[in-house]
């Protein structure tokens, strides 16, 4: 009697066990299908998953080669860690608070990978990503004969890619004299003067540069839990970098951060790069390039802020403390741009103060709505001027290296 009802009750818990597991597979079957096979027969793929697995689950039972304790593991999984990482994926949420990057329309830029030294480079498994771990292609070295090679530094604003549009004019007019123009991206979205300097030191001056052009100013006064100094430093610390990595793949993290947030009250206190390292950074960057001749042209950040006024969502996401903090921080990064520039020996190209001698609406055109990053007409716009600028510092160096 006690063996019928032991074996009774341990059916009764293979069936319940099995009957947890299978519902707790059907959302995220479902959520999964939309994700990589959205169409009108998308929502008949995880049922066909659900009745094979059905199936099989019922197969075992029958042939009691499975524990239910096991199945009951697997549905405790699917139903809290599996269902609302897949959930949250599908719904497009995404949290990253900390360093900040402003890039419009973030999934149309490649993913990143942590770097021990620049914090995030693009995944070498990119399209179009050199080795260096930056947007474009191999890099010959050494530099072949009768080639002007310039390289280009900075953030989301360069890496949108005007350096294609003044390669493109450059070429024009070296062409005629048998020579060729090679424009080198080592930009990328998110990078502060900190990372230009390491990218400098690290990837620049190797591929044996004519010129350097230097463009930042935006992300170092965004405001950070960490500066981006004591945000390296933590890159050695192996637990911390497991959290980031963490932090970085999965949603459910993003979620419980994003869900705390606002009761713990966490606000970002330190600018990304203070304002004096920001200078210093820029001087360092310059002295890098000029002990091997190469000549320097430091850009000012323009913006449409100071006569449109500044997006909501920069102060809502903590970039900045308020509106007015932010005007009056971008105008003081830009002056130190000016006095680094002064200090150091470098060219400037002032597109804060010459963008701002425009029209209102001459201006607006010049810019995506974030008022920072440019619209395609910007994108000629500063082309043109930098191209200006390069043709002059080039006339130093008439026959390249």
């Amino acid at each position: 009697m006690k063996k019928t009802m032991s074996f009774a009750n341990e059916e009764s818990r293979s069936f319940t066990a099995a009957t947890a597991f299978l519902l707790s597979t059907c959302l995220p079957l479902f959520f999964v299908s939309q994700l990589l096979l959205p169409g009108r027969f998308s929502a008949l793929i995880p049922f066909a998953i659900f009745a094979v697995l059905a199936f099989l689950v019922f197969l075992l039972s029958k042939l009691r080669l499975f524990r239910w304790e096991l199945f009951i593991s697997f549905a405790a999984l699917n139903l809290f860690l599996i269902t609302p990482e897949v959930i949250l994926r599908w719904s497009g949420f995404r949290f990253e608070s900390g360093i900040h990057s402003t890039i419009p329309n973030a999934e149309e830029f490649r993913s990143f990978v942590s770097d021990k030294d620049l914090l995030w480079k693009l995944s070498p498994d990119g399209k179009d990503v050199n080795s260096m771990g930056f947007l474009g292609p191999e890099v010959e070295i050494p530099k072949p004969s009768n080639t002007i090679r310039s390289v280009f530094l900075g953030d989301s604003c360069t890496y949108q890619g005007y350096p294609k549009i003044v390669k493109r004019r450059i070429n024009k007019k070296v062409k005629r004299r048998g020579a060729r123009f090679e424009a080198v991206n080592l930009a990328l979205p998110g990078y502060s003067s900190y990372q230009g300097k390491v990218v400098a030191e690290k990837y620049a001056l190797k591929v044996d540069p004519d010129v350097a052009v230097i463009f930042y100013g935006w992300n170092d006064h965004w405001l950070s839990r960490l500066s981006d100094e004591a945000r390296a430093k933590n890159q050695t610390d192996a637990a911390h970098h497991l959290i980031e990595k963490a932090y970085g793949t999965f949603r459910t993290a993003q979620f419980f951060l994003w869900l705390f947030a606002d009761s713990h009250s966490e606000k970002m206190a330190q600018l990304r790069v203070p304002l004096d390292e920001y200078k210093g950074n820029l001087i360092e960057i310059a002295a890098l390039f000029q002990r091997q001749e190469v000549p320097v042209l430091f850009v000012t950040a323009p913006t449409t802020h100071y006569i449109n006024g500044v997006p909501p969502f920069l102060v809502d996401h903590q970039y900045g403390e308020s509106k007015r903090s932010i005007v009056e921080l971008h105008k003081s990064y830009a002056e130190a741009t000016r006095e680094a520039a002064v200090q150091s020996g470098a060219k400037l190209i002032d597109l804060e103060d010459e963008f701002s001698q425009f029209g209102k609406y001459q201006q607006i055109n010049l810019f995506t709505n974030d008022g920072i990053h440019f619209s395609k007409l910007g994108n000629k716009a500063v082309a043109k001027r930098i191209a200006k600028g390069l043709k002059s510092a080039l006339h130093l160096r008439r026959h390249p290296k």
